[in-house]
């Protein structure tokens, strides 16, 4: 009987992690502190599931879900509240400059420009990035051939220019 299991409180787990728990039956749903719930039942929604199949998952009432959707909701609204112009500009570009990276990486050289000066110029157009002359960005790290991967990124102007040291060689793209 579900009652009868012991209680499992755990907290600071990724959702993912948890429903992984769950589904392998380590964990008990039911038995979930409430914020971590929260997380998962965001996380199933996030992947589709619908509010029958989540309170079916965790033994409770489709109400008691729908409750914890309006939590999430509440969460997420006080998050949008504190983004503005600069830090949606700011944000996207620091992720934008991860996939850069990872694009470097995996030597795909074409990707990293593509991304370098399509993310900065719809920001641009969008008005979240305001165009001043900025100085290099010089970066450098081990690529997937294990050679050294250097690149430096010059934003003066749209286009931006952007050259890359692959090894020794140079590249640039204007």
């Amino acid at each position: 009987m579900e009652s009868d299991k012991p209680s499992t409180v755990i907290t600071g787990h990724p959702s993912k992690d948890l429903l992984k728990l769950i589904e392998t039956k380590q964990v008990y749903a039911r038995s979930l502190h409430p914020k971590d719930r929260i997380e998962v039942v965001a996380c199933l929604r996030d992947e589709g599931w619908g509010i029958p199949r989540i309170a079916e998952l965790f033994h409770m009432s489709d109400s008691a879900i729908r409750k914890d959707i309006q939590k999430v909701k509440a969460q997420q609204a006080h998050r949008v509240k504190s983004i503005n112009r600069d830090r949606l500009g700011g944000e996207t570009l620091r992720l934008s400059e991860i996939i850069i990276q990872r694009a470097l990486f995996n030597e795909n050289y074409s990707l990293a420009w593509r991304i370098h000066c399509e993310a900065v110029d719809k920001l641009c157009q969008l008005g979240y990035v305001d165009l001043k002359p900025l100085p290099a960005q010089k970066h450098e790290f081990t690529g997937a051939g294990g050679g050294p991967v250097k690149y430096e990124i010059v934003e003066y102007k749209m286009p931006a220019e952007m050259r890359i040291d692959v090894n020794g060689g140079s590249a640039s793209q204007n």
